[in-house]
């Protein structure tokens, strides 16, 4: 007896390497996989088009589409809805459109992260009537859900609406636990691709890049977020080049901290020594973590830090 096939619908606003990995890894149990990629950060231009994973012969990817809401939903909101729900179910209702011009009808779904995408695969379930599994990665369950009470409603709401929850890491599981929301979590650590981060010879890495020879180039990968530390960086950067001035710092990443971070940068006069080099496509990241003598990873918390893994 053959086994039947399902379509799945995936839901992510960032990362697209990841989503990648997962589309390929779910091959032999999909007919296709529709991955539905919508856009936070609209000022981000190169962000967005590292959304979108490579093409797969049975993966569609929709476009992704902004968060400007019309104005007229936020107005007389129900006591009961919060702007969040009118947020994510306006999400829901274009994401059906979308999928009804490729007579889409998914069978499963699966959202990365508690909010939003998890919140809006609450309201596609309902549409829908298939089950939801969702992904916990990291803040959006070890600091969102206590940063105010909206936010633990929110989550509550997701994780009671969804048939099973992923987290990527133990200490993640250890705050479901405390929550007392752990009796449908399962543990699977992120994955990197051995095939793609392999060690290669520093010079030629440099040499593609346009690297100058002679640096010692210290390296850091991640979203330029408070939690990510990148000022803690900057700062021994500025400590570490009164005793060494051939040190280059290049920090790879996009986001709502770079503004703050380059006035650091030019307060502290290292715009000879540290650099925000922006977005970089996945596959040019091995190139960078092999012209690199030292990796730092100086966030103040991770989930798993997979760039660890990856360098």
């Amino acid at each position: 007896m053959s086994k039947q096939l399902i379509s799945l619908l995936m839901m992510s606003h960032y990362n697209g390497p990841l989503i990648n990995r997962l589309a390929k890894a779910t091959t032999p149990y999909v007919r296709d996989v529709t991955i539905l990629a919508f856009d936070l950060w609209p000022k981000f231009k190169l962000a967005r088009k590292l959304i979108s994973p490579k093409k797969l012969d049975f993966v569609t990817t929709l476009e992704p589409f902004g968060i400007r809401i019309p104005i007229v939903l936020l107005q007389n909101i129900p006591k009961s809805m919060t702007v969040m729900d009118i947020y994510t179910k306006w999400m829901a209702n274009q994401a059906v459109k979308e999928l009804n011009k490729l007579n889409i009808h998914p069978d499963l779904i699966h959202a990365q992260f508690i909010y939003p995408g998890g919140l809006i695969g609450v309201h596609l379930k309902k549409i829908y009537d298939v089950p939801l599994v969702v992904t916990a990665h990291g803040h959006d369950i070890y600091s969102l859900p206590f940063l105010k009470k909206d936010f633990m409603e929110m989550t509550l709401k997701v994780i009671k609406n969804s048939d099973h929850i992923i987290t990527v890491s133990n200490s993640n599981y250890e705050v479901f636990k405390k929550l007392n929301l752990d009796d449908k979590v399962t543990v699977i650590p992120n994955s990197y691709s051995d095939e793609l981060f392999k060690p290669m010879e520093k010079s030629k890495a440099r040499q593609t890049l346009s690297l100058l020879q002679d640096k010692k180039i210290i390296l850091a990968v991640g979203n330029l977020q408070e939690i990510k530390g990148h000022e803690y960086l900057i700062n021994a950067i500025d400590m570490a080049i009164k005793k060494d001035k051939t040190i280059l710092c290049s920090i790879i990443g996009t986001g709502q901290s770079r503004p703050k971070l380059q006035k650091l940068i030019n307060d502290l006069n290292l715009n000879n020594y540290v650099k925000l080099v922006g977005a970089k496509l996945h596959d040019e990241i091995p190139l960078w973590m092999n012209a690199c003598d030292l990796f730092v990873l100086p966030s103040l918390r991770e989930s798993f830090g997979i760039v660890q893994i990856e360098a």
